[in-house]
């Protein structure tokens, strides 16, 4: 690093020292603390301080009828920067985008607008509490680490009328044992979404695997809009949204770090075919495992 500097100042650059960083395994960048220790990433005590202060001012003024929409979108934007550092933190973030439209329109009754923010108010108090003490949330977004690569879970699934299947094999094993499982339809097909059946399979899938704890789970999607409202926490549907809620809060409490990907149709004929597993054999459930060559 000296070295370096003292080139830069031969060619005439100006060195801000107070701006420079001395190798370290924690620092500290536009408000988020890099851990090369526990490879994770999450605000700085400075930064949740100031963003919890501004929600107790909008719950205040929320109770006495002043809160504004331009106050409710500061606290929006805040949050979205914060769930780029803690996943489970967009589906927290996504109801002050419904406040804001909900206090513009100025014709939703005021027990709606409550409900909205406390649903934000009250998981973000508790991360920005945890923030502010300098410790790190568990659902802070991992740094995926080669070893994380190394022993993780690729998961291809997929949902129809028939049932939901998925398919999962291991790094570790060079991909060649493959294990599956397949179960009817808990719910109405006629009335569910693609995208609601394929979340359905994922939400279904993760706490019955214990030993994917700790891991990195790599899921496929057939369906572009599975794989962005897993990996964005979003979607215009509120069925979609508390499933991908619940999605989160497994990984949370299993320590998965997820993430989505999308394939083309044509690619995910296996998956497809676990689907029909259940109506086949007119059966609640199937598994099974076979080596692959």
């Amino acid at each position: 690093m000296k070295i370096i500097m003292a080139i830069l100042r031969r060619h005439g650059w100006s060195i801000e020292e107070t701006k420079t960083t001395q190798p370290c395994q924690r620092t500290e960048f536009i408000g988020i603390e890099l851990d090369s220790v526990n490879m994770t990433l999450s605000i700085v005590p400075e930064k949740a301080r100031s963003v919890l202060h501004k929600f107790e001012r909008a719950a205040s003024m929320l109770d006495i009828g002043t809160l504004t929409s331009t106050l409710v979108r500061s606290l929006a934007g805040n949050c979205m920067w914060f769930a780029s550092v803690i996943t489970t933190g967009k589906i927290y973030a996504y109801p002050l985008f419904k406040l804001v439209r909900a206090i513009d329109s100025r014709s939703v009754p005021h027990s709606y607008c409550r409900q909205l923010f406390a649903k934000a108010y009250g998981w973000w108090k508790k991360t920005l509490q945890i923030w502010c003490s300098g410790l790190s949330s568990s659902a802070n977004v991992r740094i995926v680490s080669c070893h994380l690569v190394r022993d993780s879970v690729v998961v291809q699934q997929d949902a129809g009328d028939e049932g939901l299947g998925y398919f999962w094999v291991t790094v570790k094993e060079d991909f060649r044992r493959l294990r599956f499982a397949a179960c009817v339809l808990p719910f109405d097909a006629e009335t569910s979404s693609s995208t609601f059946k394929e979340l359905s399979t994922l939400a279904w899938a993760l706490p019955r695997h214990l030993d994917w704890s700790d891991r990195l789970v790599i899921v496929v999607f057939d369906s572009a809009a599975s794989a962005y409202a897993v990996n964005y926490g979003c979607s215009r549907s509120d069925a979609c949204l508390s499933l991908i809620e619940c999605i989160y809060l497994t990984c949370d409490a299993n320590n998965i770090t997820l993430v989505a990907l999308w394939v083309p149709r044509e690619d995910n004929t296996f998956s497809d075919m676990l689907t029909h597993i259940c109506v086949h054999n007119r059966t609640l459930g199937i598994e099974g495992e076979f080596e692959i060559g």
